[in-house]
């Protein structure tokens, strides 16, 4: 029998998903004015969502907001189109996870989120390829592991060997190893289940999630709480 949530359950699941709310962005490729226009809100607000103060944010998104926008992000993730999407979320929304696993899990994602690109606004694609978000790392990293005798293909040495390697046999690919140097201890985890994550179970991902809405309202019935402490 699982444990009865709480309203101090409830809490801390909505500043984990604000904490994410950029890394989800970034999955989808989306600027910040692209998810302002999905949820009707200006561009700051979204800015002001991603901005750290202490140990909390300058402006914490209301439980209102937190159900908006994580029901935008499942309905992204149901359209069957963003793998990396579906991982992340699964990763770094599972109540399980202590406070421990779950920063582990978070600083990983926030890592290699950062070598994902948005594109401009407008012109975001309707479904990326895993294999295109991580080309500088795979490359970079395993061109590393044909070069370097014990290097490793997901490590950073891997990368860096890879990178001398792809300068003397092509200079149009070094820029590719750069990145692969730069992103390749961030974005190992990735670069190892880059299958797994190609083939994710979208309707898995959204089942194992599924009891968070009825924990919502109830959690908020029981308690008559909509403020943001």
């Amino acid at each position: 029998m699982s444990k009865r949530k709480t309203i101090n359950d409830l809490k801390v699941e909505k500043m984990r998903f604000q904490y994410c709310l950029p890394i989800f962005r970034k999955c989808l490729s989306w600027t910040i004015e692209d998810m302002a226009k999905k949820i009707a809100v200006t561009k700051p607000t979204i800015s002001y969502f991603d901005k750290v103060e202490g140990d909390g944010f300058k402006r914490p998104i209301t439980y209102i907001q937190y159900f908006a926008l994580r029901s935008m992000i499942e309905n992204e993730i149901s359209k069957k189109q963003f793998p990396l999407l579906a991982k992340a979320y699964s990763d770094l929304m599972d109540v399980d996870d202590n406070d421990e696993i779950w920063t582990g899990k978070y600083i990983n994602w926030l890592q290699a989120a950062d070598t994902f690109s948005p594109l401009k606004s407008g012109t975001t694609k309707k479904a990326k390829k895993v294999s295109d978000v991580l080309l500088g790392g795979i490359i970079g990293s395993s061109t590393g592991a044909a070069a370097g005798a014990a290097a490793s293909a997901t490590t950073t040495a891997g990368a860096l060997a890879g990178l001398s390697a792809t300068a003397v046999l092509s200079p149009m690919i070094a820029p590719v190893a750069i990145g692969g140097l730069i992103v390749g201890g961030a974005m190992t985890f990735l670069i190892k289940d880059k299958e797994k994550i190609e083939k994710i179970d979208y309707k898995k991902v959204l089942k194992d999630a599924s009891s968070w809405k009825t924990d919502f309202f109830d959690i908020i019935a029981e308690s008559n709480d909509l403020s943001n402490e």
